[in-house]
């Protein structure tokens, strides 16, 4: 059975400390989901499906983006999340941390949508 492509060319990605300064720190009304993964186990791709039909279900009514941010490129992330195996997802508002989400929860990442996202 062939692998189903899923769209995330919706999902921006931060690689450095300049584009975590502009898309996230600098970025305001909008709710960023961000997947921090260290290089060597890549970002949470089991959760792609997940990620995008909440985005194209949303993202009419809500201020919301998806982000993945190596950890090991982006300085500010580096300290904290470098090495971790463990999947983290960050939910940044008007450039400040609000939650962290460890682990592919992704109950637990659809209520904090639902309660952080800005109405559009």
């Amino acid at each position: 059975m062939a692998k189903k492509n899923i769209d995330v060319s919706f999902i921006k990605v931060i690689d450095s400390h300049e584009s975590w300064e502009s898309n996230v720190l600098q970025n305001m009304g909008v709710l960023l989901i961000i997947d921090v993964y260290s290089t060597c186990w890549g970002p949470c791709k089991m959760l792609d499906n997940h990620f995008s039909n909440t985005f194209y279900e949303m993202a009419e009514d809500h201020a919301l983006t998806f982000c993945r941010a190596d950890c090991e490129k982006v300085p500010e992330l580096s300290k904290e999340f470098q090495g971790n195996a463990m999947p983290n997802f960050l939910f940044y508002l008007d450039g400040n941390r609000k939650e962290l989400v460890t682990g592919p929860n992704m109950p637990a990442i659809l209520e904090l949508i639902a309660q952080l996202a800005p109405k559009k």
